[in-house]
């Protein structure tokens, strides 16, 4: 499969080098080479083929589930939806700033539209407990991706369970193949 995936590389059609590398990618993936495996899945995803669908599940399976990133790399070096992440912790991040910053600082009939909330101050007083809260949102928002599980004294919960995933099987291996054939 490697020689095949050398080989497609000087000018074979982008389907069939996209199925190669997503055999490739699961091939890795069943041989617990999860890195090899993220590597070739996300090279098939960027060829935009039939197979997209397959491999960003397992992409996102592998990602998410088996590889298990920190913070940082799940925010900002996601090989799936890497630009909408960024962009989403920069907002987040920013929000959490404006709440800390100009909260002591909001004058009366000023209008602060965040996160889709809207809050007039009339010269009234800003809830306490509301501040609060939506400090605490933000902060749980942004640190979400990496929880696994939350613990109590007789309670425990696993919030991010890896889903069922059926790898190729040699019956999906010959339906595909066979499909390049035509």
């Amino acid at each position: 499969m490697e020689r095949a995936q050398k080989l497609s590389q000087k000018g074979w059609n982008s389907e069939t080098r996209a199925y190669i590398l997503y055999f490739l990618g699961c091939f890795y993936y069943k041989c617990k080479d999860l890195i090899q495996a993220k590597e070739k899945l996300k090279e098939c995803v960027k060829l935009k083929s039939t197979i997209k669908t397959s491999a960003s599940e397992l992409l996102e399976n592998i990602w998410n589930y088996q590889l298990r990133p920190s913070l940082w790399r799940f925010w900002f070096t996601s090989p799936l939806h890497g630009w909408p992440k960024r962009i989403g912790f920069i907002l987040i991040l920013l929000s959490i700033s404006a709440l800390f910053v100009f909260h002591p600082f909001i004058p009366s009939n000023l209008i602060l539209v965040l996160g889709g909330l809207i809050f007039v101050s009339n010269g009234l007083k800003v809830d306490l407990n509301l501040y609060t809260f939506l400090i605490a949102l933000l902060i749980f928002i942004l640190i979400f991706p990496i929880m696994r599980r939350i613990k109590a004294r007789d309670i425990e919960i696993e919030i991010r369970t890896p889903p069922p995933f059926d790898i190729l099987s040699l019956a999906t291996m010959a339906k595909l193949i066979g499909k390049l054939e035509k």
